[in-house]
């Protein structure tokens, strides 16, 4: 959070000269001059998240292989996924204290992460439902769930 911050304070002291080779090659269709860095960004951190949710569900397979039967496997997928959002809570408090120290130092208007928060579970809660629903037929269902929990979580918490 505060290297994005970091990045958008150098990109606004930039004088405007810099940024008119980005948006001439579009004829004037976009009037934001960090358009193109901003898009950027958002690949790279889609990209980021993409990987670290690949390998965040390659893990948690991992620490439950040794698991026999269905109930043992979603116990230990349970418990992987309150290790999850243990860490998403610390994650979440430290994005909160971050936004809080930009607030008091620009004097600007920030936004409540609660706020969002209860919107990403609720979010969750559905998206995983409809996987459960999707294996209604079979005691994978558990396990498929689960594992939807834990990759959102896990990318939920790289995001903040």
């Amino acid at each position: 959070m505060r290297v994005l911050n970091r990045r958008f304070r150098r990109l606004n002291e930039r004088p405007a000269h810099q940024f008119a080779t980005l948006s001439a090659p579009l004829n004037g269709r976009i009037e934001h001059p960090h358009f193109l860095e901003e898009v950027m960004n958002i690949f790279r951190v889609a990209f980021v998240v993409a990987l670290t949710a690949f390998a965040a569900s390659a893990q948690a397979q991992r620490s439950c292989a040794d698991a026999k039967t269905t109930i043992e496997l979603r116990d230990c997928l349970s418990a992987e996924l309150e290790l999850a959002d243990k860490k998403m809570e610390e994650y979440l408090k430290a994005a909160q204290v971050s936004v809080d120290e930009i607030k008091g130092s620009t004097n600007a208007n920030t936004v409540d992460l609660s706020v969002a928060q209860k919107i990403w579970e609720r979010y969750r809660s559905a998206h995983c439902g409809d996987v459960y629903v999707f294996w209604i037929g079979g005691s994978i269902r558990y396990e498929q769930s689960l594992r939807c929990q834990i990759a959102l979580t896990q990318e939920r918490t790289h995001t903040l």
